[in-house]
């Protein structure tokens, strides 16, 4: 099907397996001589996120099958970034800072497709301070202390709090 300018436009078969493949031309069964190369891949699948909430500029962990080397993370419907490939069943992605304040969907493309992945919600939290009370305490440890953060929704996902390098289990307050 010719389209403009000397190119085409040819549909992939379907149910064909995923390895490479060779692509040539042909005029009434007589092949060119040239061809090119197409991979096809399995569509790959997330299983999970970890973690699945996090501030924005967060290392996330995506586990799924068949991940392949060139992928990108997609999150939401347009925005792709490089990731880091561990293996076919899992890669890193940076959560991009300037996302908005909502879920937002995290996915693998290849080639900056739509999608070439199923998907799971990431949702971006702010973990800022806004405050300590009281601000001093004593080195016996066992002081209630209270952190305001900027974010009142962030405070159900706060696990710990930590003092220098020593993690502590968040309790709630009221």
């Amino acid at each position: 099907f010719f389209v403009s300018g000397g190119e085409m436009l040819c549909s992939l078969p379907s149910n064909i397996r995923a390895k490479k493949y060779r692509v040539r031309m042909s005029i009434a069964g007589v092949l060119g001589r040239d061809f090119v190369t197409i991979q096809l891949v399995e569509p790959a699948s997330i299983a999970s996120l970890i973690p699945s909430v996090g501030e924005r500029g967060t290392l996330v962990t995506v586990v799924g099958t068949s991940f392949h080397p060139d992928m990108k993370c997609r999150y939401g419907a347009h925005r792709h970034v490089g990731l880091e490939y561990v293996s076919s069943t899992q890669v890193r992605c940076i959560v991009p800072i300037d996302l908005p304040d909502m879920p937002i969907e995290l996915g693998l493309s290849l080639a900056n497709d739509a999608a070439s992945s199923t998907s799971q919600s990431f949702k971006p939290i702010d973990l800022s301070i806004a405050s300590i009370s009281p601000s001093f305490g004593g080195v016996n440890g066992g002081t209630p202390v209270t952190l305001d953060l900027r974010d009142p929704d962030a405070a159900q996902f706060v696990t710990h709090c930590l003092f220098a390098k020593t993690a502590v289990p968040v309790s709630s307050v009221g």
